[in-house]
Formats: structure tokens, C-alpha cells, sequence
């Protein structure tokens, strides 16, 4: 009865939500997701590959990594997953184990701010143009999530720079 039960409601969440839905051991409609210990295999560092080389059991076919994101409050270890559409353009400058305030209304999430800066290391620069001086110009940089940045001819590929969360400028060196 479990394994009917999993694969309705995989069924509905797939369809329903569009969210790829992977079932194991006894509900597990692939061989390869039959054995819980074949999925453990590589720990949670492995499993995006896995995603992105299995075929769901119901839902979209293809990794997903757009559907929400999970944040921990750092007193009480609560789990707050929040869907990428809330966080907007911001997404782009939002880093693994970065502080932010969630904002809440009756106990739901209904926004999010991260801090004023963010400290991103250079990727690519562009080259200085002979006599550009350094306080009437700027040129691109390109900064390790793969946004664009307009950065003073000074800065280089390999340094850290701080660039503003909310509107993705240049703010100095980090």
C-alpha cells in the first residue's frame, strides 16, 4: 500500500507542480533506485550528477535546481525553504552559508534581504585601454557566479572585490 501511495502522490506532484519526482527502493520504477545504498553511493556531493543523469519517475525530465531554496535559522537549526521567486534578482549574489534576514507575515516567508555587499573573486577582466585614467572609467569584469561587473581599470583577474546586493555595482576591494 506504501508503494501505491508513493507513486500517486509522485504522480500528482509531478504533474501538478512540475517538480521532477525520483521514488527508491520498493516504489522506485529503475532498477538503478531499487538499492538505497546505490543512491547513498557518492553522499550528497554526488547526487546533483545523479539527478541530472536519471530519469524521474514522474514530473519534468531534467535537473531542476530552480524550485526553492533552503535556508537554517542559526539559533534554532530550522529548515526554511523558500522558492526562488521570492528572492528575485537577488538570487544572483547569494552565497552557500551567507547571513541574510527572511522576513515573515503570520508566520510565512514573504521576503528576503542580504547583506548590503557581497565579496566575489574576479574570473576575467578586461584589459586597460592606454590612456584610460582610473577616475573617469570603468571596464567589465566578469565575477566567479558569472555576473558582469563594471569595476575600475585596476582591478584584475584573481582579486576579491565587494559588490552592492542590491544593484550588483562595484563597491571596493574586498
Amino acid at each position: 500500500e506504501c508503494v501505491k501511495l508513493a507513486n500517486e502522490l509522485g504522480s500528482e506532484v509531478g504533474e501538478k507542480l512540475g517538480i521532477p519526482v525520483y521514488l527508491y527502493e520498493d516504489a522506485a520504477r529503475s532498477e538503478e533506485r531499487r538499492n538505497l545504498e546505490n543512491i547513498r553511493n557518492g553522499e550528497y556531493e554526488g547526487l546533483e550528477q545523479k539527478l541530472r543523469d536519471w530519469v524521474p519517475d514522474y514530473g519534468p525530465v531534467g535537473y531542476n535546481d530552480k524550485v526553492s531554496l533552503t535556508f537554517m535559522d542559526n539559533t534554532t537549526y530550522e529548515q526554511i525553504p523558500l522558492p526562488y521567486e521570492l528572492l528575485g534578482d537577488l538570487q544572483v549574489w547569494l552565497k552557500e552559508n551567507m547571513n541574510v534576514t527572511i522576513e515573515f507575515y503570520n508566520e510565512n516567508p514573504i521576503g528576503i534581504q542580504l547583506p548590503a555587499t557581497v565579496e566575489m573573486k574576479v574570473t576575467e577582466a578586461d584589459g586597460v585601454v592606454k590612456g584610460q585614467t582610473q577616475s573617469s572609467s570603468y571596464k567589465t569584469a566578469k565575477v566567479e557566479n558569472g555576473e558582469t561587473v563594471m569595476v575600475p581599470p585596476y582591478v584584475e583577474a584573481g582579486i576579491k572585490i565587494l559588490i552592492n546586493t542590491t544593484d550588483g555595482t562595484f563597491a571596493g576591494r574586498a
